[in-house]
């Protein structure tokens, strides 16, 4: 007797085995969407800092009291980085890069999420008024490349598992 068809039996493997592929597909693009949203968030918030410190320079040129040069950002460790005032009298000779014995501490800030952090150390960029000019470890070009900070998860090899936040000369803030 020939077979025409596939049992019931048959059948019911087929759809347990498509429902087991199906349910751990969905966790794990589900996973997947997860690390990319805390990523994502962590790199929004890097970058509104970065744009708060552009606008700290533009809204003034005094921190606490003082007069400033303009406001800048210093990698400390790669969890953390620290904003800073320029506290240099006279702009046009400053040293643009973050001097403890000069500068001034405005604020350190940490990355919220504990599993993601910088990749590398990054050198400070300093935006400087009117315009504000954007220096990169205390020099400034308009045809420099943009200057990279990279993001990722903790015990995670790039390029898969980071975000790239690129700072232009022009002051433009790119993610990637």
């Amino acid at each position: 007797m020939g077979s025409d068809g596939f049992t019931i039996i048959e059948v019911l493997v087929y759809v347990v085995l498509v429902g087991v592929l199906s349910v751990v597909l969905l966790l794990n693009l589900r996973g997947a969407q997860t690390n990319a949203s805390v990523l994502e968030r962590s790199a929004q918030g890097i970058i509104s800092e970065l744009r708060r410190v552009q606008v700290m320079t533009v809204s003034g040129l005094n921190f606490q009291g003082n007069a400033v040069c303009g406001y800048g950002i210093h990698y400390l460790n790669n969890s953390s980085y620290l904003i800073y005032a320029g506290g240099e009298s006279t702009c046009s000779t400053a040293n643009r890069n973050y001097q403890g014995a000069v500068d001034f501490s405005v604020q350190t800030v940490k990355i919220l999420e504990v599993n993601v952090e910088f990749k590398a150390s990054f050198n400070d960029i300093f935006f400087e008024p009117p315009d504000p000019k954007t220096f990169f470890n205390n020099s400034f070009s308009l045809s420099a490349p943009p200057l990279p900070i990279i993001i990722g998860f903790k015990n995670q090899n790039c390029p898969s598992a980071c975000k790239t936040i690129s700072i232009f000369p022009s002051g433009k803030i790119d993610l990637n």
